[in-house]
């Protein structure tokens, strides 16, 4: 359906930025667009950055500086990889996302580290889950806990829409 209602900013891009005045598709020349951030040249771009930055900003000698994403995802990968250490933690891996943190985790020899693994599609034995994932996953994971019979904690927004949270409280 086509929307009855232009925005009033004539410069409105994909997601929630406008485009600068002056902007132009050749700005994007030489621009690695639709690669993976983990593809050679994309590594190579990031690791350039890097460096420049840690010039730019005068880093200490043994300060490390990384590029994350700018979200919840970014947030936590942040966050897991400062907090690990201090004590010990349950990993579960029950998907491919999870299963590459698990394993990252795993490779850092700590004490205390339990993992949880199940197949794909199944999750692993506990009572209770906290579903941290990305908002738009928000439903399908806490549908899967409640399905497995499992306590289930959402962080807010518990979904994107009333309509997902009404088929959750009709699972639950």
């Amino acid at each position: 359906m086509k929307p009855s209602v232009r925005p009033e900013n004539p410069r409105f891009g994909s997601g929630p930025t406008t485009k600068r005045p002056g902007w132009s598709l050749a700005g994007l020349e030489g621009a690695l667009l639709g690669r993976s951030h983990r593809a050679p040249p994309a590594k190579q771009r990031l690791q350039e950055v890097i460096e420049r930055s840690r010039d730019l900003l005068g880093l200490p000698e043994g300060y490390r500086l990384g590029i994350v994403p700018g979200s919840n995802t970014g947030a936590f990968e942040l966050a897991i990889w400062s907090l690990l250490g201090a004590r010990g933690v349950e990993v579960l891996a029950w998907e491919s996302f999870g299963a590459g943190w698990a394993r990252d985790v795993m490779t850092l020899g700590l004490d205390g580290v339990r993992l949880h693994k199940a197949p794909y599609g199944e999750l692993p034995e506990l009572d209770a889950v906290d579903v941290l994932t990305p908002h738009e996953h928000h439903e399908e994971h806490a549908r899967a806990a409640l399905e497995a019979g499992k306590h289930v904690s959402l962080q807010k927004p518990p979904t994107r829409t009333l309509a997902e949270f009404d088929r959750l409280a009709a699972t639950a």
